[in-house]
Parts: C-alpha cells; sequence; structure tokens
C-alpha cells in the first residue's frame, strides 16, 4: 500500500477499514482533480481484479461523467 501512496503522490496516511473480523480494507482518498485523473488513467490501464472491478464498471460511466462536468466546470442541478 505504501507503494501505491507513493505512485500517486499521496500526502494523506492511510486507513484502514474493518468491516468483519477477518477482512481489512486500506482507503486511499483522492482529493484533487490532477490526482483523479491520474487514477481514472491508471485504472483504465489496469482493471481491476477483484469484486470491486464490477462495481467500478457499473457506475464508471455516471463517475466520469460527473468528472468531466467537474473539469469543464459546468454546475449541475
Amino acid at each position: 500500500m505504501l507503494k501505491i501512496q507513493s505512485f500517486f503522490n499521496l500526502i494523506t496516511e492511510l486507513r484502514v477499514s474493518k468491516h468483519n473480523i477477518d477482512k481489512t480494507y486500506w482507503i486511499i482518498e483522492v482529493t484533487s482533480l490532477n490526482k483523479l485523473n491520474l487514477l481514472i488513467q491508471y485504472l483504465n490501464n489496469y482493471p481491476l481484479l477483484t469484486a470491486n472491478r464490477n462495481d467500478f464498471s457499473a457506475v464508471r460511466f455516471a463517475w466520469l461523467k460527473i468528472y468531466h462536468l467537474m473539469i469543464d466546470k459546468k454546475t449541475f442541478n
């Protein structure tokens, strides 16, 4: 996880989330549009290989539309 944090040049601390006794999840926050773009490009080139891949694919269109609206500095109601 530290290599991923370094790759994306993230300065926030990594957080851990526990949902069950045997499952631990790492949380990485991306808080700038530049880093969000880097994450989008990374996920386009290297898709997730877990169940999260299906989740990401299912909402990808809406998620990317919102991203582009933010980039274009448009407001939506």
